[in-house]
């Protein structure tokens, strides 16, 4: 499991993207980094194997409200 990335990596990704300027057709191809989806596949899957420590919980919230 990659334990490397923290919630505001994918914060910081969206926010550099946003700050960049945006046009309707770059938010449409907007696409987070392998990195970040593996880490939100790692909390994923592990929130329904092994259980997350409350950091690891509120990172995934975070970013699913968000999302969503």
């Amino acid at each position: 499991m990659n334990t490397s990335i923290k919630t505001t990596k994918v914060y910081d990704e969206i926010i550099d993207f946003i700050a960049a300027g945006t046009t309707p057709q770059s938010v449409i191809n907007f696409k987070l980094s392998e990195a970040v989806k593996e880490r939100l596949s790692d909390l994923i899957y592990q929130s329904k194997t092994e259980g997350l420590t409350q950091e690891e919980k509120s990172e995934l919230d975070k970013y699913l409200v968000d999302k969503f």
